[in-house]
């Protein structure tokens, strides 16, 4: 007889994962630290298990959570290496919502997004059309603004005005 649909993947013998890994080894907590958490945040009363070597780092990340770690009376916490470590410089990529301007009535939008919340397009294909990988977005044409024109534009959004010549799209979208 087959099993029945609710009862695949359980079992009762041995643990297992649903991702049809391995069945877990027993948990080994012997070498662990019990520490004790208190805070405003912690309604009951929870004792988290830590290796020694990552004692320090883990009682400095609670305490900038809010949470008092206790450990037991015969570890110590070396204060020094609880000292946050410096920034690192890291690489800042670019955005996708970078201003674009509409090259058929020469509209200055802040983002992507507005663009195509504005003519009804995906976000999507006015990038593809903006980096050049398609020429028009049904029908429309668009391009990145260079930073002369933002920097015009928030001067005076007023009386902003597009300098290049505009590209004439008929309904079908060809141009005439």
């Amino acid at each position: 007889m087959p099993t029945p649909a609710y009862l695949v993947g359980k079992s009762s013998e041995k643990g297992f994962t649903p991702m049809g890994e391995k069945h877990l080894a027993q948990t080994d907590i012997s070498n662990l630290v019990p520490c004790k958490l208190f805070g405003k945040s912690i309604i009951v009363p929870t004792t988290a298990f830590v290796r020694p070597h990552t004692l320090d780092r883990y009682v400095a990340r609670q305490a900038a959570l809010g949470i008092v770690v206790q450990t037991p009376k015969g570890i110590t916490v070396n204060p020094v290496s609880v000292l946050p470590e410096p920034p690192i410089d890291r690489y800042v990529r670019k955005t996708s919502s970078r201003p674009v301007i509409c090259l058929n009535d020469g509209r200055f939008f802040h983002t992507v997004l507005s663009a195509g919340k504005h003519y009804r397009l995906s976000s999507q294909s006015i990038g593809y059309c903006a980096r050049e990988v398609t020429h028009q977005a049904k029908g429309y044409k668009f391009r990145y603004a260079t930073p002369e024109e933002i920097e015009r534009y928030d001067k005076d959004p007023a009386g902003w005005q597009y300098e290049g010549e505009l590209v004439k799209i008929l309904s079908d979208g060809k141009r005439k």
